[in-house]
């Protein structure tokens, strides 16, 4: 048997009754129901609540960390003020030891004779490092007479004292040392003045210019 619930009320004064009629389980599913909406309706208040409070808890936080970065920079002001103001610390200079420069060869016993109407002009190249690999290279010796010039080898194009084109020298190679000679004479159309000597790499760079006056 189906039970229903009867609800009775009255809509004016007159006394007349109106009825209204439920049956149980729909009555069980409205209360549920309404539960259910009250439930919901507070834990959305607490909710709300929790989000303003954690709301003007950030807020508060976020202006303490302002004054605390304002506080900050006025101390670094007043500090680099304060820098400002000292004088800088005299800081000793350190003095440091220049490497040596080792050229890759030498021209050792280098010696300018005069022998009757000859110069005589002779020296070791020596190769700076002991390594077993040859120095190669272009070598020039040129007599300076005034303004002209008389070279070994001879022929070369010289310009202001120096030759134009370093692969025009006589070439060598070696691993240890060579001995090198030349004989200049004393005079052409004039005196000689001196002597100088060029040694090229191979690649054009000049490793050694020797100067000799008479």
């Amino acid at each position: 048997m189906k039970q229903t619930i009867t609800i009775i009320y009255f809509t004016d004064n007159a006394g007349k009754a109106r009825t209204v009629e439920f049956s149980l389980k729909s009555l069980v599913l409205l209360i549920i129901g309404l539960f259910i909406l009250i439930l919901v309706l507070i834990t959305s208040a607490a909710f709300s609540l929790k989000l303003y409070v954690e709301k003007s808890r950030l807020l508060n936080e976020l202006a303490s960390v302002a004054a605390e970065k304002n506080s900050l920079q006025g101390r670094v002001a007043d500090t680099e003020a304060q820098a400002g103001k000292i004088d800088p610390i005299a800081v000793p200079s350190v003095k440091t030891k220049t490497a040596e420069i080792i050229e890759p060869a030498s021209l050792n016993g280098f010696q300018v004779k005069k022998d009757g109407g000859k110069v005589v002009v002779s020296f070791d190249l020596v190769k700076a490092n002991n390594t077993g690999e040859s120095l190669q290279g272009y070598i020039f010796m040129v007599g300076d007479y005034g303004g002209i010039y008389f070279s070994f080898p001879e022929g070369i194009e010289i310009e202001d004292g120096s030759p134009v084109d370093f692969k025009k020298g006589d070439r060598f190679s070696i691993k240890w040392q060579k001995h090198m000679e030349q004989i200049f004479p004393l005079s052409m159309d004039s005196v000689l003045k001196a002597v100088n000597v060029f040694v090229f790499s191979a690649d054009g760079e000049l490793l050694i210019k020797k100067e000799a006056g008479l």
